[in-house]
């Protein structure tokens, strides 16, 4: 299974980067993707992220990426930073295709630097099409495949974060290359 990390240090106070790591539409910075965000419980739109709340990243191709899959998550913890105490959050995958643990933990690093890492634990495939002995042995294949996209995907999103907290200000999306 899955499970790797990816750090980063941005050039930005933690009070900056924090609001823009919880922001998932930066999932979007990742090629034909798009986010889905469901207002928690109570909560409406643009509220602050809570534990229980819900987003989808579709990936595909075609009219409404219809040739794709869903990565549903759900945040299941947020501990936001206080004082020299970092902030910490927890994504839940439960996809049909993709499941694991994401783990988001920013800390300060100097008066005006935050350090950012990104982990996902047990990050793994799970073809529903595949009987369970077949499943077991591809599992290998499969866990390199979900590594090397999942730090891709995660440095990805950390760059698109880093040029909004550098350049911009928090809360602020900054159009970026692709």
């Amino acid at each position: 299974m899955g499970s790797f990390s990816s750090e980063r240090l941005m050039r930005a106070p933690l009070e900056r980067v924090w609001p823009l790591l919880l922001d998932w539409s930066f999932g979007a910075e990742v090629p034909f993707t798009e986010i889905r965000i469901e207002p928690a419980a109570g909560l409406g739109a643009g509220a602050e992220t809570v534990a229980g709340q819900r987003f989808v990243a579709r990936t595909g191709i075609g009219p409404g990426r219809r040739a794709g899959f869903d990565d549903l998550m759900t945040v299941t913890s947020v501990r936001p930073p206080s004082g020299d105490r970092g902030g910490r959050a927890v994504v839940l995958k439960h996809g049909r295709l993709l499941r694991g643990e994401a783990l988001i933990e920013a800390r300060r690093h100097g008066p005006a630097h935050t350090l950012v890492i990104w982990s996902y634990r047990d990050l793994r495939l799970v073809p529903q099409w595949l009987s369970p002995p077949l499943a077991t042995l591809t599992a290998r294949a499969t866990d390199r495949v979900t590594d090397r996209t999942g730090a891709a995907v995660a440095k990805r999103v950390l760059a698109a974060v880093a040029r909004a907290a550098e350049h911009g200000r928090a809360g602020d999306r900054v159009d970026t290359e692709r």
